[in-house]
């Protein structure tokens, strides 16, 4: 590098804050459209201020970021800034770099089969990944600020099994989901309605199971009492169901919301904001699934999960942090228990002892973009597709061109 490009590098590091080079991380393993953002990615930064990087195991991402945030020490004033292109599961794992993360501005690109937490920062799939880097290109021009696009936000954090801790983004939850996760991640990642498909499979299959003889139970309804907002100075973990204030039996998922959407969904949170420091409660209980065709029984899941009537379900807002415990296992059934956060699956030894969930205000930093007044006349409870032709940006046009040759890589709008 010669002495006046150190210069303009040590001239952009001042005025943004961060440390160059800009990280651009992809995890390959996330789904298939990964790949080829990260090739669209490459294509449009080039190399002078940006490190490309594939990762070539699960947590690749996440000590990438640790080794480089570790180099920050010299530069307390500095934050390092990642572009992240995978799925919901491989942001998760950044959040669980905590507490360092608040030294990162992530940038979370939707990448992988299940992308919910970069809706919440305003990233709707594939159409918005050109105006992304288009922002990002003008701000390292100096023609944008960069303190516009970043905002502080809250995470989840989970306490397990005693002394096992956990954070995320997005979603917490115990019940069918967290055995779902489970299933799904064991299977191959793929993309479009092979996705939807094995979701929809897997939940039909643990929820059916017990009428096959051959087979082990894999779920039963859970029993579940909780405390919100508790003192937690002066609360036990290990609460038995005296102390609950709330007790809900049949209980088929008991989840907690941060961010707009989770569960590809299934589950929206139209009041969230990221920065508020509380979450949203979701108890829906246990439902039958009549007989019928697979796309009918997709139907009947997504229904009674998102509409449930109020005897069947219960929602808690403004929540800080929960106790809770399923009062209902018994070792001796050998049933395995999941907690899933952020669509990743964690086996629960014993789902009996305290588990904690709580808001961690204003944790980490985050890219968001801005709606434009078009975007918000979208209405999003429809599919959304413009013709290639109807579209003025290049970047945006060459990007729907290419979606129509090739479905799978277009992020519809729900």
């Amino acid at each position: 590098m010669s002495i006046y490009e150190k210069h303009k590098q040590n001239e952009i590091e001042e005025a943004l804050g961060i440390k160059l080079p800009i990280l651009v991380l992809t995890n390959p393993m996330a789904g298939a459209n990964s790949r080829k953002i990260a090739d669209y990615m490459k294509e449009k930064f080039g190399s002078e201020y940006f490190h490309h990087y594939i990762s070539p195991k699960p947590d690749g991402i996440q000590e990438m970021i640790s080794q480089e945030i570790s180099k920050l020490k010299k530069y307390p004033d500095y934050k390092l800034m990642a572009i992240v292109n995978g799925g919901d599961g491989t942001f998760q794992k950044v959040a669980n770099l905590h507490p360092n993360i608040d030294k990162l501005i992530g940038c979370y690109l939707p990448g992988g089969t299940s992308c919910d937490f970069p809706l919440s920062l305003g990233i709707n799939g594939n159409r918005d990944i050109p105006r992304t880097a288009n922002l990002i290109k003008k701000i390292l021009d100096q023609h944008l600020r960069l303190e516009d696009y970043v905002k502080k936000i809250d995470l989840i954090k989970v306490n397990y099994d005693e002394k096992k801790e956990i954070y995320g983004f997005n979603i917490f939850g115990i019940g069918i989901d967290g055995l779902i996760c489970n299933e799904v991640n064991d299977d191959k990642k793929r993309g479009g309605f092979f996705k939807k498909l094995r979701f929809v499979q897997k939940a039909i299959k643990i929820k059916t199971n017990k009428k096959r003889a051959k087979e082990p139970q894999l779920f039963k309804p859970l029993e579940i009492g909780y405390m919100l907002n508790y003192d937690q100075k002066n609360t036990n973990d290990d609460a038995d169901s005296s102390h609950f204030n709330n007790i809900f039996d049949n209980i088929l998922a008991f989840n907690f919301l941060n961010g707009k959407r989770a569960a590809s969904g299934l589950y929206r949170y139209s009041n969230f904001a990221l920065d508020d420091g509380v979450g949203r409660v979701v108890i829906t209980k246990n439902m039958k699934l009549e007989r019928g065709p697979l796309f009918l029984l997709e139907h009947q899941l997504a229904h009674a999960l998102k509409t449930a009537p109020p005897k069947e379900r219960k929602e808690h807002d403004n929540v800080r942090n929960i106790l809770l415990s399923v009062l209902n296992y018994d070792e001796e059934e050998n049933l395995d228990y999941y907690l899933e956060l952020d669509g990743e699956p964690y086996k629960i030894d014993n789902p009996k002892s305290g588990i904690k969930i709580e808001i961690v205000p204003k944790a980490t930093n985050v890219f968001c973009l801005h709606k434009t007044v078009a975007e918000k006349e979208i209405d999003h409870r429809h599919m959304y597709r413009p013709d290639p032709l109807e579209i003025s940006d290049p970047e945006l046009r060459k990007l729907s061109e290419l979606a129509e040759k090739d479905p799978i890589f277009y992020t519809r709008i729900i």
